[in-house]
């Protein structure tokens, strides 16, 4: 229980300490070592030294370089000067139906219904309650 505490506890620190203003004063590679001791790794086998790590950092900027660079753009279909925040869809386009329309769904089945609205009387009551 100790040893979680521990690494949640380093991890917090090192989300912290990547804020790029305080980055310098951190530690990483004593960091990234202890974190490995708390989850009961050998640290001198899953971290790097510095002369690996730049190795790898190098490696990892080639990789990099090798991939295309897509351009930024509106997606396909969507009209970049389009200011209504739809991104070129059509939901949601358009307003809701009103009482009486077609597609309301308060609308009762049957023309008594639109006659009495369309008269602006209330309809009667088909059925006795009981």
């Amino acid at each position: 229980m100790a040893n979680e505490v521990r690494s949640q506890r380093l991890m917090q620190f090192l989300q912290v300490a990547s804020n790029p203003s305080l980055a310098p004063f951190a530690k990483f590679q004593y960091i990234i070592r202890e974190i490995a001791k708390s989850m009961e790794l050998d640290p001198d086998k899953v971290t790097n030294n510095m002369n690996e790590a730049a190795i790898q950092a190098e490696l990892m900027k080639g990789f990099q370089q090798e991939q295309p660079q897509e351009p930024q753009g509106a997606p396909a279909g969507a009209d970049a000067m389009d200011t209504s925040g739809a991104g070129g869809g059509n939901i949601g386009v358009g307003q809701a139906p009103v009482p009486g329309e077609q597609g309301f769904t308060g609308n009762e089945q049957g023309a008594n219904t639109q006659q009495a609205q369309a008269v602006g009387q209330q309809q009667q009551p088909v059925g006795s309650v009981q």
